[in-house]
């Protein structure tokens, strides 16, 4: 499975859709910032919520985000801050491999769960998010969206785990 976001990248408070490797809108997204917690609902395209990321402040240096799904985490993902940032996640097997958060690949074990990528779509690039056969696409979603956000986090911005 297969989805492509349209925007090379996103903020909290938007709003867009996640596509399908047929170019079919699948999800839609919206995000909210309040105060200094920041929330991304996915819907399908009947508005039912299929997933949840939220963080909770805590620790400016240490965000943290829940990936909520049917009413259950199912992971969280930590950006520890260091000279070179280090991303976390629990509550499923799953390991980073890669240093660019636009280019890397999520390990389960030896085999590869997912990777994100930049296609070209000859006037830039947007992500493009590959799902193996055994990972949970929705989950997959959840942790490669929240990575990118990590990532594209702006100096000044708060980061408000």
């Amino acid at each position: 499975m297969e989805f492509q976001f349209k925007e090379e990248a996103y903020g909290w408070g938007d709003r867009f859709y996640i596509y399908n490797d047929n170019n079919e809108r699948v999800y839609r997204a919206k995000s909210s910032v309040m105060l200094l917690s920041k929330k991304m609902v996915i819907q399908d395209l009947d508005k039912n919520e299929v997933l949840t990321i939220k963080n909770e402040p805590k620790s400016l240096l240490k965000p943290k985000f829940y990936i909520v799904k049917d009413g259950r985490t199912v992971a969280t993902v930590t950006k520890e801050l260091s000279l070179v940032p280090k991303i976390i996640i629990e509550g499923i097997d799953w390991k980073m491999r890669g240093l660019m958060f636009t280019e890397y690949d999520m390990m389960q074990g030896e085999q590869e769960a997912f990777s994100m990528h930049q296609e070209s779509t000859g006037w830039g690039f947007r992500p493009c998010l590959k799902i193996a056969p055994f990972a949970d696409p929705i989950t997959a979603l959840g942790v490669a969206m929240t990575i990118t956000y990590l990532f594209n986090m702006k100096s000044n911005e708060p980061s408000t785990d």
